[in-house]
């Protein structure tokens, strides 16, 4: 940091607070040692920490599963069951004019397509483009909702968005 006629009292107090504010905090420090140090076997914790990862990690599986194959049932979508991780990525469709409007634009289709679900759903998607996957197959990765009851919310408007464009630009 540098200032320009500031004391040097006032500059030692502004570096020692801007210093603290990089330190993560008591509660943060020890979130990241209890991730990286998990419970041992024979330590007390140690049967409910493995209950609550092999919960989660079945949740995410029946999640992802659900998710797929509904995604799946989206006109233009074809979504391969994921095997593994909290996303699923889908393959799908753009029509030729929204292909058109997107370089007139200056975008790539995909990108086009997931601003528009942004803007008009609230559905933020990370767009194959974005991965260097290639500009004529279009792909997004959608995180995975964290309970399956919020699977159907997320479809119907999914379908919903994805049913107006195909008619807007199709």
């Amino acid at each position: 940091m540098h200032l320009t006629n500031i004391d040097k009292g006032v500059h030692d107090v502004l570096h020692k607070l801007l210093t603290v504010q990089q330190c993560p905090s008591i509660v943060g420090q020890v979130g990241l040692y209890s991730l990286v140090s998990p419970p041992q076997n024979g330590e007390p914790s140690y049967d409910s920490f493995q209950r609550e990862i092999a919960d989660i990690s079945h949740n995410y599986k029946q999640v992802a599963k659900i998710l797929s194959t509904e995604l799946n049932k989206v006109v233009g979508f074809n979504c391969s069951q994921p095997e593994g991780g909290p996303v699923v990525f889908t393959k799908f469709k753009i029509p030729q004019k929204a292909v058109d409007e997107a370089e007139v634009q200056g975008t790539a289709p995909d990108i086009f397509y997931g601003l528009e679900l942004l803007e008009t759903m609230g559905i933020s998607v990370a767009v194959g483009s974005a991965f260097g996957l290639s500009p004529t197959q279009h792909y997004m990765r959608l995180s995975l909702p964290a309970k399956v009851e919020d699977i159907d919310k997320l479809v119907v408007r999914l379908k919903s968005f994805n049913q107006q464009f195909l008619e807007k630009y199709s």
